[in-house]
């Protein structure tokens, strides 16, 4: 079993806790802010400054996948985060979701765009492959950890989480 977390130490009263998912998904960023980078640059599009949007995309992209992991558990008819609504914050307890996330961030890097002059239709046709690879970067890895965390075998060469299972269930 693969302990999800790298490595974890106190700093003053904060325990700081640096876990394989959360390295991946910036991985994934990073991937494909450098792939953009280079199709734009091909493509002889204006390159702006990717560190500079990326500051505004990432976290607001991150608020939007923890915003749409909520909204969808809800809907889902759970009242975990309604009977515990600071739970919203605890982000590091899991639950992000990709689609909020690629929402949110494209609704900011249309804006930031804007704001810069730049076409976004041009960029974001540059940057559609980039979102791709990011998340084809992130998500082997991360799928692989899981296999190897708190499941047991289902078939032959792969594993089956009994959660997942029921969740996939109860949206069938």
């Amino acid at each position: 079993m693969i302990d999800p977390i790298i490595f974890s130490f106190k700093l003053f009263a904060l325990q700081v806790t640096l876990r394989w998912y959360g390295v991946l998904v910036m991985l994934g960023a990073i991937v494909g802010a450098w792939f953009a980078e280079k199709r734009s640059v091909v493509a002889e599009r204006a390159v702006i400054d990717l560190g500079r949007m990326m500051v505004w995309v990432l976290p607001i992209g991150i608020i939007g996948a923890r915003l749409w992991y909520v909204v969808n558990n809800i809907l889902g008819g759970t009242t975990y985060y309604i009977d515990n609504p600071i739970k919203i914050l605890y982000i590091w307890e899991g639950g992000l979701h990709f689609f909020g996330g690629l929402l949110f961030g494209a609704v900011v890097l249309f804006l930031f765009l804007k704001k810069n002059g730049m076409d976004p239709w041009l960029f974001l046709d540059a940057i559609a492959p980039a979102t791709l690879l990011g998340q084809a970067w992130r998500d082997p890895p991360i799928s692989s950890i899981r296999n190897f965390m708190d499941r047991r075998p289902n078939f032959p060469g792969g594993f089956q989480s009994t959660r997942c299972t029921a969740c996939l269930n109860s949206q069938i």
